[in-house]
């Protein structure tokens, strides 16, 4: 079957630009006078910082790095039309996203477990070359990652 180059390659540029480089750096400063913002909203973003911050430096940002290097594999295999290294991409792919579902953000966790779910499905259908499916799974956890960006930017904790 023939490898779709343009849509295996979408998703790993969306996990790279969205919860890649989101948890790179927040925007967790904070600043004083003229807010006229509840009180109670400064705590509850300075915790989803904190929260963020944490998950950001531990394991679960690793795993959601691992996943995106394991795309961008993909994705340049897939523009190299070499759907064998694909399929070992998709293996690859299927058992790094499954480990990262173990450790979503703490912000919009069951939009990143669906996506990874997605990734998993993806990374199946991809080693058993089924591209046409594996596509679609991307496309959908592509989806997925893009509401858990904005969920991050939202709780201001995308950076740099």
């Amino acid at each position: 079957m023939k490898l779709n180059k343009k849509l295996i390659a979408v998703p790993a540029i969306a996990l790279a630009a969205g919860i890649g480089l989101a948890a790179c750096g927040s925007s967790g400063g904070s600043s004083s006078g003229g807010s006229s913002a509840p009180a109670a909203a400064a705590p509850a973003a300075a915790s989803a910082v904190s929260q963020w911050d944490t998950w950001a430096s531990g394991p679960g940002h690793a795993d959601s790095v691992t996943v995106q290097n394991d795309l961008t594999q993909m994705s340049t295999d897939a523009g190299n039309d070499d759907s064998s290294s694909v399929e070992s991409d998709g293996s690859t792919l299927a058992t790094d996203a499954q480990t990262a579902i173990g450790s979503p953000p703490p912000i919009d966790g069951a939009d990143y477990i669906a996506a990874m779910n997605d990734d998993v499905t993806a990374g199946n259908d991809a080693a058993n070359g089924d591209f046409t499916d594996a596509t679609t799974a991307l496309q959908n956890g592509e989806t997925l990652i893009n509401k858990v960006t904005a969920a991050a930017t939202a709780a201001g904790v995308s950076g740099n």
